[in-house]
Order: C-alpha cells, then structure tokens, then sequence
C-alpha cells in the first residue's frame, strides 16, 4: 500500500515537471508577437483615343451632323466642321488633307478651306495642332469651304472628296519641335486598337490632385499593422509609356517594444498573360535611407520569400520609397492593360526575457512554426508513455493487493 503511494507521488511529480516544461517552452516560442498586413497595387496603362466628327450650321445657324452628297455652285460658301474629339489621355494632334475629284479642279486646295485657327501650323504635309488637347476637348480643323466662282460647265456633275486624315500622340513624355520641319520627329503612329466603348477612362481627375500619404502604422494597442490606404499606386493616373512613377510609405512603429518589420511580394490569382508579361517589362526600383531593397521587374518574384526591413524602435519611423519606369517603347496593345501586385508587410514583436526571441531570418515564418510542432508533438508522446505506464502499475498494484 504505501509502495503504491510512493509510486503514484513520483508520478505526479513527472508529469507536473512536464506541465512546467509545456508552459515554459511554449511561453518562450510564443513570445513572438506577429500580425501582417496586404495591399493590392493597381496600376493601369493609359491610352491615346480622338475621334474625328462633322458638322454644319443649319440655315438657323444650329449645329448639326454634316450631310453628304452636297450640290453646289459656283461661289457657294458650304458650313462644314471637322472636329476632333479627345476621348482618353492628353494628346497631340495633326491632320492630313487632301482634295480628290474626278477631274483636275483648278482652284480648288486647302486656301479654300474657312475658319482654320491659328493654333494650326502646316509642317510638311500636315496641319500640326500646337495645344495639347485634355481629355473631352475637341479643336475644328476648319469651319466651311469656298468653292472658286469662276468654275464654268466643264466642271458640272463631278464629284469633290476632301480627306480627313488625323493622328494623335501623348501629350505625357513628349514635347513636339514647332519650330522644325518635322514637329513629331520619327515617332511611329500606330493604329488604336480599342474602342470608345473598350476605354475605362478615369474621367475623376479633381481626385488625382489630392496627394494621399501612404503608410503602414504598427499600433501598439492592438499589437495590430494598419495601412493607410489600401492602394500604393492611389497617387498614380494611369500611366503612359515613358513615365516615371515615385512615392513613397512611411512606416511607424507605436508599441512600446522594438518591432521587427518584413516585406515581401504576391500575385492575385487570375491574371492574364498579358498582365505577367506587362510586369516582366516594368522595372521596379524599392529603397530606404539611400539603401536598395530591390531592383528589379514590377512581378518581384524574388521577394516572394520575404525580406527584413529592419528593427524599429518604439516611436520611430522610415520612409519606403519605390519608383516605377514605363518603358518608352510599349505598343498600342498594352494599352488599358492593368496589372496587379499584392504588397505584404509584417511584423514580428518580441518579448525582452524570452530565450526564444532571436529575430528570425529573412523569410523565415517557417522555423518557429516546425520548432512549435516538434516541442507539442514531443510532449504529447511522452505524455501518452507516462500515462499508460502509469495505468499499467496501477492494475499491477491491484492485483498484488488482492
């Protein structure tokens, strides 16, 4: 009887040893604060898109779409306006005339044309349009045309085209040359592949001129990451071949314990080919205080895993800038693609008494994970063992009493 005692007083003794070593181990691993926070970056290529229209003036001098098929006198002054319509991104314009006739009319050219402005230049074959036009701005290219009073019957029944050819170019990264022969040099003028109805224009360009400040704020409250804005490229229009875009985050540490912060990149389930092949050409430029973080595409899959940003002190802050550069020679079909980038920070907050609070490395989630895994799995089997041998001493105890 008092051997069975002893016994179960050691027993107890091993299994509160272990309980402790449970608590101990398990308050040293999760000593570990940690919280994350994501953000999705949108960044969307702009477009260049005018439409060419034409009107006339009624006889109650009333605006209305231009007829076709006119006959005319000589000496008849036609109301016709060709207008071209901006319907995406600033643009420059110029426009290419030419008269066709089933005979050679003489007399009839562009001097015959009315009403053109003189923010029209004529530069080697083409009427340059020396204003940008913003976006829902149109400019008349001319207002009427005065047909030459002296033509005679030999002129009678043929039939007179004026051609309209009109052009446009973005206005952003490009700057004409008025003065010279050539006012938009070699550049290539491609064929716009979308429609009015494919454009997804941001026509709330007030809200563009509000800067936001971005940031990501550690709250020591809620021991929780906060971003301000869920957008890292809110302060960015839609962006054009040639742009070079820069912002910056400003991370705060509020807690009142060093907080260790990491950074590391995602894509969004779902995307196109033609989005990863966008990223693949945009580099991507991250640094702080004057230190390069990386450098690379805007797809970042080598900071998939993870990096550290440093340990911030209780109170401070650093600033995360990153710049992006289109490249100049994107074609007309990236235009309006979008691509999408996930931003992921966290951080991970010790305890100052913990064995267990060396800051892991970069990329490392995992260890502390596997480390806690291996302790509860390790107790668990040896709680098992001690119970069973327990139970199995206490029916041999049993059966000697009896």
């Amino acid at each position: 009887m008092s051997r069975y005692g002893i016994g179960l007083f050691k027993r107890k003794n091993i299994l509160l040893l272990v309980v402790i070593f449970l608590c101990l181990t398990t308050a040293g691993i999760y000593a570990y604060t940690s919280s994350s926070v994501s953000v999705i970056n949108h960044l969307k290529l702009g477009d260049v898109n005018i439409g060419l229209i034409e009107y006339e003036l009624d006889s109650n001098g009333k605006e209305i779409p231009y007829q076709d098929n006119k006959l005319v006198l000589p000496g008849d002054e036609v109301s016709k306006i060709p207008r071209i319509t901006n319907y995406a991104e600033d643009c420059y314009i110029r426009v290419k005339i030419d008269f066709q006739n089933d005979l050679d009319m003489e007399g009839i050219s562009a001097e015959n044309l009315k009403g053109i402005s003189n923010k029209w230049i004529f530069k080697n074959g083409y009427y340059y349009y020396t204003n940008p036009l913003r976006y829902g701005e149109h400019a008349d290219i001319f207002d009427g045309i005065d047909f030459p009073p002296e033509w005679t019957e030999v002129h009678s029944m043929q039939h007179l085209q004026i051609l309209i050819d009109a052009e446009a170019i973005q206005a952003q990264n490009f700057m004409p040359d008025f003065k010279s022969e050539s006012p938009w040099g070699n550049e290539e003028i491609e064929i716009c592949l979308h429609s009015l109805k494919d454009r997804d224009f941001r026509k709330d360009t007030a809200d563009l001129n509000t800067y936001q400040d971005l940031s990501i704020v550690y709250d020591g409250t809620s021991s929780k990451l906060l971003a301000v804005s869920d957008d890292f490229f809110t302060n960015f229009s839609q962006a054009m071949p040639g742009s070079s875009l820069k912002d910056s985050v400003c991370f705060l540490n509020t807690a009142k314990k060093a907080t260790q912060v990491f950074f590391q990149t995602g894509l969004p389930d779902n995307l196109s080919e033609d989005e990863l092949e966008l990223m693949e050409k945009i580099p991507l430029i991250i640094t702080m205080e004057n230190q390069t973080i990386y450098e690379g595409n805007l797809k970042a899959s080598a900071l998939n895993n993870g990096i550290s940003l440093g340990c911030y002190n209780p109170g401070s802050n650093k600033v995360f800038d990153f710049k992006l550069q289109i490249p100049k020679d994107l074609k007309n079909n990236y235009a309006l693609t979008e691509t999408k980038v996930k931003w992921i920070f966290s951080v991970h907050s010790d305890a100052e008494t913990s064995a267990h609070t060396k800051p892991v490395k970069t990329g490392d989630y995992s260890k502390i994970n596997i480390y806690l895994m291996s302790v509860l799995l390790s107790v668990s089997a040896l709680l098992i063992f001690i119970i069973k041998k327990w139970g199995g001493k206490k029916n041999e105890a049993k059966e000697n009493k009896k």
